[in-house]
């Protein structure tokens, strides 16, 4: 029998890095507007600067200090919609998007 912990959820980035570099590798998460426009920064996320490809997981949420406390005890996860995500090292920046879906609903299975 095989156990092991199960993925962190949410949005995986990947980025690759050619170089090591003493600079901290930014991630920053914008909504976007109906006509394709930056919106404002959701969220912002640190990472190393390793050599290679590298993965950090978004888990869909504001940051803790922005989130609302929800009385199901449910994360409280961005609207759904595209978001810009664009990572910067030194003065290399790469950008790309992601479709945030809407939860799937849930059945009841109250008479």
């Amino acid at each position: 029998m095989f156990i092991a912990s199960n993925p962190k959820m949410g949005a995986v980035i990947s980025y690759w890095i050619r170089d090591y570099s003493d600079d901290e590798v930014t991630i920053s998460i914008s909504s976007t507007g109906a006509d394709g426009s930056e919106g404002h920064v959701v969220r912002e996320l640190t990472a190393p600067s390793r050599r290679g490809v590298n993965r950090v997981v978004w888990d869909l949420q504001p940051p803790p200090r922005q989130r609302l406390e929800n009385p199901d005890g449910l994360p409280d996860f961005v609207p759904p919609g595209t978001y810009q995500v664009t990572v910067t090292v030194g003065d290399e920046t790469g950008t790309t998007t992601v479709e945030v879906l809407a939860a799937p609903e849930t059945v009841s299975s109250a008479p």
